[in-house]
Parts: C-alpha cells; structure tokens; sequence
C-alpha cells in the first residue's frame, strides 16, 4: 500500500498536483480545468486521511496526457474519464471506478489496481507492466 501522499508538498513552486504530460505531450486542458482538478485530488486526499474533504468524482473529465504518478486515487471515481495516454505510474488505484474510461496509450506501470472497476473501459496499448491485478474486474461487457 502506498502512504497517504502529500499532496501540498507534489504541489511545489508550479502549484500543479497533475500535470500536463511530458515534453512533446500534447493536452488540451486549460490552466482552470487543471486546477479544478487539483482541487479535486487535494479533498480527495483528506478524505482519505479522515481530514474532512470528499470522495474524488472526475467521472467524464478530460485528463488525457496528464502525469498522476504517485498519487493516492483509492476508491476515486472515474467513471468515463478520458485518461488516454495519461501517466499514472505507481499510482494506487485500490478500488477506483474507471467503469468506461479511455486508458488507450495509459501508462500504469507499478500501479495498484487490486478491486478497481475497469469494465468497458478502453485499455488498447497501455502499459501494465508490474501492476497489482488482484480483484480487478476488467469485463469487456457491463453484465
């Protein structure tokens, strides 16, 4: 299990928990949605540290060619999130709904995926090298 992240000390000088991909990354979130978003995982973090905040819900939000590397997204919703070619490297997942997201080019390599819903969701070319399966549920139909 991953430790609950510190999410103001991620934050650093640029303010930015996620962020847009690498260089060459092309992303098309503004300066605003990707606050909204940080604003999200920051309460998603003391909800998980039983410090107030609330369940993170970026169901059908746009995050594609984000890097969420390293953070604690157990239990997040996700449903419908466009995480296409987004970076989640070692992020922990434990428990997530991704039910319907587009993770097409995802990077998830270390991940923790144990209990995540992955039904229906688009997983064409992402990396899951050394990713913690146990439990997920990736059912191609939503039966």
């Amino acid at each position: 299990r991953h430790p609950a992240v510190d999410v103001p000390a991620l934050m650093g000088r640029s303010g930015a928990v996620c962020k847009r991909g690498g260089e060459g990354a092309m992303t098309s979130q503004s300066r605003e949605e990707i606050q909204e978003i940080n604003q999200e995982l920051l309460l998603h973090n003391k909800w998980l540290t039983r410090k107030g905040g609330r369940r993170a819900d970026l169901s059908f939000r746009d995050m594609s060619g984000m890097d969420v590397s390293k953070i604690r997204l157990t239990g997040a919703k996700l449903v419908g999130t466009n995480l296409a070619k987004a970076k989640l490297v070692g992020c922990d997942l434990l428990g997530a709904e991704l039910f319907g997201a587009d993770l097409e080019g995802a990077d998830l390599t270390g991940a923790n995926l144990m209990g995540a819903d992955f039904r229906g969701a688009n997983l064409h070319r992402a990396v899951l090298t050394d990713c913690q399966l146990k439990g997920a549920d990736f059912r191609t139909d939503a039966a």
